[in-house]
């Protein structure tokens, strides 16, 4: 009897051996590709849950596309390699930092970039130029006020010529108006009021001289000589390529037979309703004259003397006399004025604390920087894709406003 005890218990501890030996050979293989067993749209925490060929997205198991590893083909499997359990890519399911491929880090049950590696740059898209040459260009939305302008005599017959107002009105369109032959727009008189209206649009925008436009700060300028302060030849235009208003003024001192378009005033004596303000509020010549205006980067503003001239949440700024925003004392002033519990008054201005990146409301625009989000700022005009073709350039880090009151 002990003889067959002891076989017994040989033969079962050579069965579990194996059994042992087959399930580690299973987990082995599982370690390559995913050790679990959800199917395609069952739940799961995190890819490895999954079973082969898913991956794990929101805590569900969905298909991944193939990947083919460099030096497999399709052949079979000669050649492939273990690479250890799937870390999950963005927002794929984790469970915690480890689950997820670097830089990721596993926030909110998710992989999640925190951190953009950007340095701020101190710079915004909002140039509008870098050369003289870039302001030469039709205005963002152009389109005419009238849409029938002229009638002439072309090769003996009297031809109507119109150019249907719309939003993509373009330099070809203006050519074709006035004839089609830009030797027309050369003339310093016209018969046709039509003529030189078209002619003063194409000139302006289209067929720019050397002198026609001025980029100063960034800022188109324009520099033709005039004769009228009207949309017509030898007037001055209303607005910039990228829909800046323009004073469309021609000074033309001491009754001389030309002047310059003035886009802004120079001296608060230049300031008068014709002239864009700076914050919706405009000084008339009367103003002037008494000193309740000035002058500012041209642009032409209502004056303060004390605080209480400015609106609510700014003050009057000694050395310009325009309104700027007030700076904060304390966290909490900045807490109730951005409605952000990490909000904190850092050098007179409330910024959002923060450690990482994704801690900033609009990342990767703003980054964590200094312990504070700040905006990440363009690097190049390359950065400047949206909307109007704008201009890398060093940002204005104060803005001035009129006074309401004096």
């Amino acid at each position: 009897m002990k003889i067959k005890g002891t076989l017994w218990a040989t033969f079962v501890g050579a069965a579990v051996a194996a059994g042992v030996a087959f399930v580690g050979c299973g987990t082995t293989n599982n370690v390559d590709t995913g050790g679990g067993t959800s199917r395609v749209g069952q739940s799961c925490t995190r890819t490895f849950d999954c079973a082969s060929g898913l991956v794990c997205l929101e805590n569900v198991c969905f298909a991944a596309a193939p990947v083919v590893e460099a030096g497999v083909s399709d052949g079979g499997d000669a050649g492939m390699t273990s690479s250890g359990p799937h870390l999950g890519l963005l927002k794929e399911s984790c469970q915690t930092s480890r689950d997820c491929q670097a830089p990721l880090e596993c926030l909110g049950n998710s992989c999640q970039v925190v951190s953009y590696n950007l340095t701020s740059t101190g710079k915004s898209c909002s140039g509008e130029c870098n050369a003289a040459a870039d302001c030469c260009e039709l205005p963002v939305g152009f389109s005419p006020s009238v849409q029938e302008w002229f009638s002439f005599n072309d090769g003996g017959f009297e031809t109507v010529h119109f150019l249907q107002q719309s939003s993509s009105v373009r330099c070809e369109d203006l050519l074709a108006f006035v004839g089609g032959d830009a030797t027309v727009c050369n003339a310093t008189t016209f018969s046709q009021q039509g003529v030189a209206e078209g002619c003063f649009y194409y000139n302006a925008y289209c067929k720019c001289a050397a002198s026609t436009w001025a980029c100063n700060n960034n800022a188109c300028s324009y520099t033709a000589p005039c004769t009228t302060s009207s949309n017509t030849a030898g007037g001055c235009p209303s607005e910039t390529r990228t829909g800046r208003a323009l004073g469309a003024t021609c000074n033309m001192p001491g009754g001389a037979a030309t002047g310059t378009c003035q886009a802004g005033c120079t001296t608060a004596a230049d300031c008068s309703n014709t002239f864009p303000s700076g914050s919706g509020h405009e000084c008339s010549q009367s103003d002037a004259g008494t000193g309740d205006c000035t002058c500012y980067q041209s642009a032409c503003y209502f004056k303060c003397t004390k605080d209480i001239d400015c609106a609510s949440g700014s003050t009057c700024d000694a050395t310009t006399s325009l309104c700027k925003k007030s700076g904060c004392t304390t966290a909490a002033d900045c807490v109730q004025s951005t409605g952000n519990a990490r909000a904190q008054c850092n050098a007179g201005a409330c910024q959002i604390a923060c450690s990482t990146d994704i801690e900033c409301p609009t990342a990767p625009s703003t980054i964590c920087s200094g312990g504070f989000c700040t905006a990440a700022g363009c690097s190049s005009d390359a950065n400047c894709t949206s909307g109007t073709h704008l201009f890398c350039v060093t940002a204005t880090s104060t803005t001035y406003a009129s006074a309401v009151t004096n």
